[in-house]
């Protein structure tokens, strides 16, 4: 079971976010999450224009893997950056699959 071996709280770093029309950043604080009240088991972070595929597999791997673990994929979530921010902060282990590009 993976909740076994988790702290009772996560802390994820401050998220910034850009407001393109006025070019201020908005702050959006993180949210101290019981491990136990998380949405997710698992954040897949990747770049939808060269790695959605890969993401998927990779996912599928994980749930033969962990038997009903559930994730958080942009393609069916809020892909804002807001519904993101919300996800990294409601899951209980976040991924970033790189590849090139994804820092941009």
């Amino acid at each position: 079971n993976m909740a076994d071996t988790a702290p009772d709280t996560q802390r994820h770093p401050e998220f910034v976010i850009q407001e393109q029309s006025e070019g201020e950043e908005e702050r959006v604080e993180p949210e101290d999450v019981p491990y136990a009240k998380c949405r997710w088991d698992f954040f897949l972070s990747h770049k939808q224009s060269n790695a959605q595929d890969a993401v998927q597999n990779l996912r599928l791997a994980l749930s033969e893997r962990f038997l009903g673990a559930s994730f958080w994929l942009d393609i069916e979530q809020d892909p804002t950056v807001r519904g993101m921010c919300n996800g990294v902060s409601y899951s209980r282990n976040v991924l970033i699959f790189l590849t090139e590009g994804i820092t941009e």
